[in-house]
């Protein structure tokens, strides 16, 4: 029987694409769509960032602004979330069945795990009704497979501050009826679970397994487990350095630079766990 690995993560949007949304969906995905002629990127959905929020928002922003001074109207709704840092404007997801090195594009377990992408893409939206999909590519010019998901999301419930119907991925999560129980399993945390889930059945109908690739690490988040193998490469090169050459200058800036790489994973992690705590478990 054959096994795929499974992998789903999630991050914030804007800090993905540097900020400039309009550019990276009009010019540079256009681009990269159209370069794999063999085995063409499938494009299930590809909207404007700035249309989806006047077609999600324009009705609630002027029934807010009907009732607020001039000074405190809201001009543009997307700029004013994207100028905030209460709120990412749009999340992107990225999906994966096996790898690079197990189901590489052109091979025939590439050609299931496209498969198993697409029906997986399929629910999405309906599994997911408060998170307002853009944009979903299935990107074949890699070197395996893999889904991306922008989305947008958004509460239209019992909210008393605000517009009645405004972006938020917490209230978004807790309408779809992910209820946060702690800082472990926040509403972010048994979402994911949710989706991987998902993921899991798709394997089980097309008589396939999950390979659990990193039965040592199941802690880690996958941000985590990356950076854990990029500071052990490091070391590791370290090593070989040190025990080839024997160079004390050489030696001495390897400890400078994993010295430095150390600092830098901590300052990512703080930063990463600064921004989940502000839209996942506050």
């Amino acid at each position: 029987m054959q096994k795929f690995s499974v992998s789903f993560s999630l991050g914030n949007g804007a800090e993905i694409h540097g900020g400039d949304t309009d550019h990276y969906f009009n010019v540079y995905l256009a681009e990269k769509i159209k370069k794999n002629q063999h085995d063409p990127c499938i494009v299930f959905i590809m909207k404007n960032i700035k249309d989806t929020y006047h077609q999600l928002f324009d009705e609630a922003l002027e029934k807010y602004n009907s009732t607020k001074k001039p000074c405190r109207k809201i001009k543009d709704y997307y700029e004013h979330i994207s100028s905030g840092n209460r709120e990412s404007p749009f999340y992107e997801a990225i999906v994966q069945f096996g790898d690079s090195i197990n189901a590489p594009v052109g091979s025939e377990r590439g050609k299931i795990a496209k498969q198993l992408l697409t029906e997986y893409m399929k629910g999405f939206q309906e599994r997911n009704p408060n998170l307002h999909v853009f944009y979903a590519v299935l990107h074949m010019d890699g070197a395996s497979p893999r889904l991306r998901i922008d989305f947008v999301p958004f509460y239209s419930k019992n909210h008393k501050n605000g517009l009645v119907k405004g972006v938020s991925m917490r209230a978004a999560l807790e309408e779809m009826g992910y209820i946060s129980k702690g800082y472990r399993e926040n509403h972010l945390s048994l979402w994911e679970q949710a989706e991987r889930k998902v993921m899991n059945q798709l394997l089980k109908v097309h008589g396939y397994t999950r390979e659990d690739k990193h039965v040592k690490h199941k802690h880690m988040s996958v941000y985590e487990y990356k950076e854990m193998l990029r500071r052990d490469a490091m070391m590791k090169n370290a090593r070989a350095k040190i025990f080839q050459e024997g160079d004390l200058q050489a030696i001495k800036e390897l400890q400078i630079k994993l010295a430095s790489a150390e600092q830098q994973v901590e300052q990512q992690e703080a930063e990463r766990k600064e921004r989940w705590k502000k839209h996942g478990t506050v």
